[in-house]
């Protein structure tokens, strides 16, 4: 007679084939799901890397530009020429000069005779919304470096291809070679500094009307060329201590400025002194943005006068000596003038003027995405500008 075996034989059963599969899936599915989560992390911190490097890299190179940035009243090259009316050349360019822009800046049809700040804007529609985005241009004259050498080079800074997915800031670059007379590098050298910038925004310092009693009345503030045009600021403005600047306007949501002063003046002549003169505005502006050892451009706008007649006054640039708190301006050198016959000059001759200058300094905003749109930042930066 045969003995069975009591035990069962060995093996799972289906509930626990079935048990043991779905634990392992739901293993699986969270070392999955935590695998993603750290490398959606590692790629989002690579792209904020990348964002703020190409972001670091447009204002280094931004802050080298500005760090040399010129004080004038003749920015872009011009011809010096004589009238009929035996204007002698005066090393500036005049109103009723003939002059060339060729470097195709931020205004093509006219002069620049300072650095100019213009805003702008630009539309982009995203998921059935529009979203206004700043595209704002600065144009200047600077010291760069150009084959080992300094040279005074022409920078804009402004964004281009906004209607693209990868919005791009470019620097372009010329300089006047003066001996040869042409600019180089022709035609104008394109950087691109940085990609996928949506947002360019250029701001400057401003600090109210120090008064008589040269002090200031309020703290400073960061205004753009729209907002100090709302503030009611005008050229020549009596309440601007940082300067003042003259306004041109494209339509409703484009302005610019030119950082320079200029403007309708008086001069008070004193014969019997050597023709020393003291110099005042229309607006009696106090030039508080001008220092001792600055000068200022004073000339005669000759096509007011008859055709034929001389003017009293010689073009020239004269050295502030002094600034008195009501905007009484002391000149180093005498006033040359023009007697016509034997007549003297009157006391007060009237008189066009131009003052360079910069203010102290610029505050520049800039947003920027990755390539893939998933890490945005929006940095700014303030720059001191060294010739201001």
């Amino acid at each position: 007679m045969k003995r069975t075996d009591a035990r069962p034989s060995s093996g799972f059963t289906i509930v626990e084939l079935m048990v043991a599969m779905a634990l392992m899936i739901i293993l699986t599915g969270v070392i999955i799901f935590i695998f993603a989560k750290v490398r959606d992390v590692t790629l989002y911190t690579e792209a904020q890397a990348q964002v703020f490097a190409n972001a670091r890299y447009a204002m280094d190179q931004i802050a080298q530009d500005f760090s040399g940035m010129i004080k004038t009243i003749d920015m872009e090259p011009f011809q010096d020429l004589e009238d009929q009316n035996t204007r002698m050349r005066n090393s500036h360019a005049d109103p009723y000069e003939d002059k060339f822009d060729p470097l195709g800046g931020p205004h093509e049809e006219r002069y620049d005779y300072s650095p100019t700040i213009r805003e702008g804007y630009y539309t982009k529609t995203v998921r059935g919304h529009k979203i206004i985005h700043s595209a704002d241009k600065i144009y200047f004259k600077t010291i760069a470096t150009e084959k080992g050498r300094p040279v005074e080079g022409f920078v804009n800074y402004y964004l281009d291809e906004v209607d693209q997915e990868r919005p791009i800031l470019r620097r372009r670059f010329q300089w006047f070679d003066r001996e040869r007379k042409v600019f180089l590098p022709d035609p104008a050298r394109l950087d691109d500094v940085c990609y996928f910038v949506t947002d360019f925004k250029i701001e400057f310092y401003y600090v109210p009307y120090r008064g008589k009693s040269n002090e200031r009345q309020g703290a400073g503030m960061w205004l753009s060329p729209i907002k100090a045009h709302e503030r009611g600021i005008r050229d020549p403005d009596p309440r601007a201590e940082t300067f003042v600047f003259n306004y041109h306007f494209d339509d409703r949501l484009r302005a610019g400025l030119d950082l320079e002063a200029s403007g309708r003046g008086k001069l008070n002549v004193n014969p019997r002194d050597g023709y020393r003169a003291t110099f005042t505005t229309t607006s009696k502006f106090p030039f508080p943005q001008l220092v001792p050892g600055d000068r200022i451009f004073i000339y005669e706008q000759v096509p007011k006068k008859p055709p034929g007649q001389i003017p009293w006054i010689v073009d020239q640039e004269l050295t502030i000596a002094e600034i008195g708190p009501s905007g009484v301006i002391y000149f180093v050198e005498r006033v040359i003038v023009k007697p016509e016959g034997n007549d003297t000059p009157p006391p007060v001759l009237s008189c066009n003027y131009r003052a360079g200058f910069l203010p102290s300094a610029l505050r520049v905003t800039i947003q920027i995405k990755d390539h893939r749109a998933e890490a945005i930042r929006t940095i700014s930066r303030v720059f001191r500008v060294m010739s201001g």
